[in-house]
């Protein structure tokens, strides 16, 4: 993040793949006194929900690892069994974010 600010000062937001990354460009823009860059990530977490409640992360794009293992371990018994499971299988996913944070408070993703 240090040197994306050298390069592009003037950058409005950044995207990151994960949110341990994001946790760091955020712990970076703070000690720059940064905070116009808006950041946004994938992934939640105990940290990534404090970031999103302290302001200093715009949103997290919020999966269901526990639905993802189920629908992964279904399509693998279908295999097994023979059959044939579907080709994509979509499942849903939710932004949090400081204004619909309360939502995601009970979320085990949250907890420690």
């Amino acid at each position: 993040m240090e040197d994306v600010l050298v390069e592009t000062p003037d950058i409005a937001g950044v995207f990151f793949e994960n949110e341990i990354v994001a946790q760091g460009a955020a712990a970076t823009l703070d000690a720059a006194k940064c905070q116009d860059v808006k950041l946004v990530t994938f992934d939640l977490s105990a940290r990534a929900y404090e970031l999103i409640k302290e302001g200093k992360l715009l949103g997290v794009i919020v999966q269901d690892p526990f639905r993802m293992g189920y629908e992964a371990v279904n399509a693998m018994v279908t295999t097994l069994k023979g059959g044939k499971p579907h080709a994509q299988i979509d499942l849903e996913t939710r932004l949090l974010t400081k204004g619909n944070a309360g939502e995601f408070a009970s979320d085990p993703q949250v907890g420690d």
